[in-house]
């Protein structure tokens, strides 16, 4: 399997912008592919195996040139083995270290995310509803053309739907208010009074996000925590590289991210 079995161009276009994020997302989309293509040959087959071990070749290539590509350790600084010398242990033990240290970086991204999201009160929803709906109505009665006000009207069907979720994204709310008034002509003669709603909305986010930040007494943002590797020490067996096996004598240090 190449790259584009693995992820498509536009899989790879949506990608988060954070490494960390973009490699977990990678992962995930390219192990769903090769688990995908591996399930439809016959392990009793011989060319059929020797597609499979194809296949998980290029795998370990793939995740391995996306780490060196975004700098995650300790897969940008692993060897790829040659195509011949790829066991089907050596697939294993990447397959589990790969989970090992996703693992950690999940829970790292996990932390960032709650703090770019609030949970939002009942009260808290009913009202920003109420001002999304007379943004409604001051986009319905706005000079916009009608490809204007589809790609707004997208935008705050997307904004409902996020107050549908459990907690909101900062982000997404402070990307729509951007995009409304920025849009020329920012709903003509109803300005003042989109620009109203739309700092009430805003307000109100920022209320509940302060108000959960004092419960929650969040301490300040530091850097994630060192990954560890899977074994803390293993001893080698000879001074080859061990490829799969512990990443190597100089990855079973701590790993700094």
């Amino acid at each position: 399997m190449q790259i584009f079995d693995f992820i498509s161009k536009e899989e790879l276009d949506e990608l988060p912008e954070d490494e960390s994020a973009a490699f977990l997302e990678f992962v995930r989309i390219a192990r769903r592919k090769l688990q995908t293509r591996i399930s439809e040959l016959d392990p009793q087959d011989e060319n059929d195996s020797e597609v499979a071990h194809d296949a998980r070749h290029g795998f370990v290539n793939v995740v391995t040139a996306t780490a060196r590509r975004l700098h995650i350790e300790p897969f940008a600084s692993m060897e790829v083995p040659r195509v011949r010398d790829l066991s089907y242990e050596d697939y294993r033990q990447f397959i589990a270290d790969v989970d090992h240290y996703m693992t950690q970086m999940l829970f790292d991204g996990r932390s960032t995310s709650r703090r770019q999201t609030v949970g939002l009160s009942d009260d808290a929803k009913t009202k920003i509803r109420s001002k999304l709906f007379h943004l409604r109505e001051a986009l319905e009665k706005s000079d916009y053309d009608e490809r204007t006000r589809n790609r707004l009207r997208a935008r705050l069907d997307e904004f409902e739907k996020e107050l549908e979720k459990s907690r909101i994204n900062i982000v997404a709310v402070a990307w729509v208010a951007i995009e409304i008034l920025a849009t020329p002509g920012a709903l003509m003669g109803s300005y003042d009074a989109s620009l109203k709603l739309i700092n009430q909305i805003m307000q109100t986010v920022g209320e509940e996000k302060l108000s959960e930040d004092e419960r929650r007494q969040l301490p300040p943002m530091e850097q994630p925590a060192a990954l560890m590797p899977p074994r803390i020490k293993e001893k080698k067996t000879n001074s080859k590289a061990d490829f799969g096996r512990g990443f190597g004598r100089d990855l079973d240090e701590e790993i700094p991210f």
